[in-house]
């Protein structure tokens, strides 16, 4: 390491002194372009004069400079991806070996998977992170105006919505078959209770991020943090108060359409125990819940109608 800052700091003063030497005007009298013209000529190094690297910068004397760094990132980003796919292979063997007895190299492996995995994105997105959203070819956003700034939020926003919607497609997948799992087992095990309460959690909060996932965008870029060109970024009321009533009233919907089926269950259990009164009580006060409900359902639908007036 110390080597290396070594080098590093000698290249540094070297090229700062031959940049001030050659723009001095006794330049000419040095005569040292031509001396290292001829000693690269009688060295015979190797150029990518003929195969430039397609992001190479195409003035002269970076051409062949930037080629060799960016052939030599793309094989170090070929490479340590690689790798990190063969360790994550190998981790996911570990993960699997072993079992539910190991429960702490469960978690080891879990945590070298997580990170694994956004070193490996990190390593194939960093071009596109420096170059589309952070810094430019060759500086733009620092040197630019005010519209060569924007322009470059709007690809860092384009970029970032699309991680965050592929996402939203994984984790809403994830959802989707974790309710249809624990429904399942809430129907192959409705004799533990144990069991079914906690399928029941597990099946509310995947339906909470579900929704989670739904309104996540239209919360963020169109009612938090809305932005419209040559305006200052303030939250839309309007789309705000659109917002909560689409969510009151579908929260009401749904728990009318619930405490409806319990009212029929209720007047089943009700009607079918007449002969036991236990089982009269569980229908009386599932009766009672379901017209509780009811009336929570309509006097939010009914709030939220007279303070957002619906339109359409």
């Amino acid at each position: 390491m110390k080597f290396f800052k070594s080098f590093i700091l000698f290249s540094t003063i070297l090229v700062a002194m031959l940049g001030l030497t050659h723009w001095t005007a006794g330049a000419e009298t040095l005569h040292y372009d031509w001396a290292l013209e001829a000693i690269g000529e009688d060295i015979d190094l190797p150029t990518y004069e003929d195969d430039p690297h397609g992001g190479a910068y195409a003035e002269d004397g970076l051409s062949g400079l930037t080629s060799a760094v960016y052939y030599t990132l793309d094989f170090v980003k070929y490479a340590l991806g690689g790798i990190a796919v063969l360790f994550i292979m190998i981790s996911g063997y570990r993960l699997l070996v072993a079992g539910k007895a190991s429960q702490e190299e469960i978690t080891k492996q879990k945590v070298y998977l997580t990170w694994a995995t956004v070193g490996l994105l990190l390593v194939f997105t960093s071009e596109t992170i420096v170059k589309e959203m952070f810094f430019g070819q060759e500086g733009e956003i620092l040197m630019g105006d005010e519209s060569v700034t924007m322009e470059f939020g709007y690809r860092t926003n384009q970029t970032f919505k699309g991680i965050y919607s592929m996402m939203e497609v994984f984790v809403g997948a994830i959802a989707v078959f974790m309710i249809a799992y624990e429904g399942f087992r809430m129907v192959a095990m409705s004799y533990q209770e144990e069991v079914v309460t906690k399928t029941r959690n597990h099946i509310f909060w995947s339906l909470i991020a579900l929704m989670m996932i739904g309104i996540s965008e239209f919360l963020v870029k169109d009612f938090i943090f809305p932005y419209v060109p040559g305006e200052a970024v303030n939250p839309n009321i309007e789309k705000g108060k659109f917002l909560l009533a689409s969510i009151t009233n579908f929260v009401a919907g749904t728990i009318g359409l619930i405490a409806v089926g319990m009212l029929i269950y209720g007047g089943y259990l009700y009607i079918a125990g007449a002969v036991n009164e236990e089982q009269k009580e569980k229908g009386k006060k599932t009766i009672i819940g379901a017209v509780i409900g009811i009336i929570i359902a309509g006097a939010a639908f009914a709030i939220t109608s007279t303070i957002i007036p619906l339109q359409g």
